[in-house]
């Protein structure tokens, strides 16, 4: 789906003296979207920055602060015809009258394009090559720690209210919990630990429930040569 958006930065509701509005265009919206105003300028309320990367923290450190509103959609409409549609909704709008963050009307000239396999090929090299930095190395360590704490709490919520199921693996005699559920194949000492992109999965078939990955495709690049940063531990 492709999209006119209006987005509201409502702690600026309350302030005649502070824009609170954004129009913008999105080629392919899939949700979790807030905006991204393209000002270079700063102002006032920016700390210094400019209005882009004011956005882009705000955006990041408090979403709850901004409310999306579609304003127009369409399912098969060019880029070129989307910045269009955008440009007629920011006049009829009128976002260049202090209430909107828009700083000028869409550019027809600068229609955001899918981007092309080279471009794809280039980021996916570049990726790669962060793993192996230091800076890569801290946010694998930050990760594998954030995943362990996030599966932890998953298997602790699901222990407040257990199905039968759970309750029927559990060996008789001994408190209910992870440690009480019988072995399954998976954890057999046959089973491989897999590590993808920097972070160590229990095994192949975890790895696919959690990234929604196939659980083939896992297999298939963890024996390749082709993904380096996918291999059997």
């Amino acid at each position: 789906m492709h999209v006119i958006y209006k987005v509201t930065y409502l702690p600026h509701m309350k302030n005649s003296t502070a824009p609170f509005f954004y129009v913008g265009s999105k080629y392919r919206y899939k949700g979790n979207y807030l905006g991204s105003p393209s000002a270079t300028r700063s102002d006032w309320f920016t700390d210094g920055l400019s209005i882009a990367d004011w956005w882009r923290q705000k955006t990041k450190t408090n979403p709850e602060d901004f409310t999306f509103e579609i304003l127009d959609q369409s399912e098969d409409i060019t880029p070129k015809k989307l910045v269009e549609l955008e440009l007629s909704w920011q006049k009829k709008l009128k976002v260049l009258n202090g209430d909107y963050f828009n700083s000028a009307y869409a550019a027809i000239g600068f229609a955001s394009q899918p981007r092309c396999q080279a471009t794809k090929n280039i980021l996916s090299l570049r990726a790669k090559a962060f793993w192996n930095t230091e800076a890569g190395i801290l946010k694998r360590a930050r990760l594998k720690e954030r995943n362990r704490r996030t599966k932890s709490t998953e298997m602790k919520d699901l222990w407040v209210n257990p199905t039968k199921a759970m309750l029927d693996r559990c060996i008789s005699g001994r408190p209910k919990g992870a440690k009480d559920v019988k072995p399954r194949k998976r954890f057999n000492k046959k089973t491989k630990k897999v590590m993808i992109m920097g972070i160590e999965y229990v095994d192949a078939k975890s790895a696919s429930k959690i990234l929604k990955i196939p659980y083939s495709t896992i297999t298939s690049r963890c024996n390749g040569e082709k993904y380096t940063g996918w291999l059997y531990l």
